[in-house]
């Protein structure tokens, strides 16, 4: 799994534990904003596109629990979540923000880092559904004896790709 589907399914397991969260509390009106560092992640939450089944049933699922609007992106360097993972000492640790949060939060939201939305165009488009066509012509006459043996696409092709390499052997 690729480190952009990760990020995602982190998304997924944030998303459900807010929902849970959330209904547990039975506060109605709390508004909710979830963070996330990955700008893959939040482009695909934010965008709509055509994507692979996979990343497709995960952001139907995120946004059902968690609208796409509530998520905003946290710099690499404002994440508390990321102190780990940059190796920080435990003497460091004990008074970081990571058990306090950042100091922004408790400002007006005019405050907080801007949600600046940039991908990879790669990572993104790798998750774009694949299209298959497929063109039929009719003709009227008579069908070919390959059409009428081989039942779909695939076995065409590879009946064809067949007799391709045996006239190529044959020469």
């Amino acid at each position: 799994m690729t480190i952009p589907r990760l990020e995602l399914m982190v998304c997924c397991i944030g998303a459900r534990l807010v929902h849970s969260v959330y209904a547990a509390l039975d506060v109605p009106g709390l508004k909710i904003i979830s963070w996330s560092d990955s700008m893959v992640a939040l482009w695909w939450l934010k965008n709509h596109g055509d994507w692979s089944v996979f990343m497709a049933n995960r952001v139907n699922e995120i946004n059902s629990l968690v609208p796409s609007q509530f998520w905003r992106h946290v710099p690499d360097k404002l994440n508390p979540a990321d102190l780990l993972s940059r190796g920080i000492s435990p003497r460091l640790f004990s008074d970081s923000l990571w058990w306090e949060g950042p100091s922004w939060l408790l400002e007006l939201l005019s405050n907080w880092p801007i949600d600046r939305l940039a991908y990879e165009t790669s990572e993104v488009e790798r998750e774009k559904r694949k299209v298959r066509l497929c063109n039929l012509v009719a003709v009227e006459g008579k069908i070919p004896w390959y059409a009428i043996k081989f039942s779909n696409f695939q076995s065409i092709i590879r009946f064809v790709s067949w007799m391709l390499r045996f006239v190529e052997n044959v020469n």
